[in-house]
């Protein structure tokens, strides 16, 4: 082991429906090669991809081919000349597909916040809508990953407290929901 040094550590683990981000956090500079395995269905180890540290010590991993509802176990391998260690298992239950879905709306310091959720990466709309059918808010995006999402914009001039309309669109689905709002 002297060859190594500090073994990397996990330092995070994030999960959607469609990308696992993990995290290890090396002791500085590495004199090894560092390749992820993920476990197949046949019980062997794959090789998935090579890392490299990053400035601050990180190997990070960004897996999309990925699964919702899935159960995935990775392992990082060290490889040196004469020399491989195999560091513990990472296993990672994927959460299942998150619904279209407006969850949330509501004002504070001056802010608007939208709490939902997204079903794919693929562009969104949200509209804002006063009772009398006025779009006050219009604002299209993609995310990083599906799953819950949080956006937050200033106030849109005409959102006093109230009655409103969202509507939250992807694709061919769209959520509308009534809310009532305080200034």
């Amino acid at each position: 082991m002297a060859n190594f040094g500090p073994l990397p550590e996990l330092e995070s683990l994030e999960k959607w429906p469609d990308l696992v981000r993990i995290s290890w956090k090396t002791g500085g500079v590495l004199h090894y090669s560092t390749i992820v395995e993920r476990l197949e269905a046949d019980g062997d180890w794959a090789p998935i991809r090579q890392l490299a540290g990053d400035e601050s010590g990180r190997l990070i991993l960004e897996d999309r081919e990925v699964a919702a509802g899935a159960v995935i176990v990775y392992r990082l391998r060290l490889v040196a000349p004469q020399q491989d260690v195999v560091l513990a298992d990472v296993r990672v239950e994927i959460p299942a597909l998150a619904p279209l879905a407006l969850h949330g709306l509501t004002t504070r310091n001056g802010r608007l916040y939208m709490r939902g959720s997204v079903p794919s990466r693929t562009a969104s709309q949200f509209e804002l809508f006063d009772v009398q059918g006025r779009r006050l808010l219009r604002d299209v995006r993609t995310y990083e990953h599906a799953g819950d999402v949080a956006i937050d914009w200033p106030v849109p001039d005409g959102v006093r407290a109230g009655v409103f309309f969202a509507r939250f669109s992807q694709g061919r689905e769209s959520r509308t929901r009534r809310f009532v709002l305080g200034r």
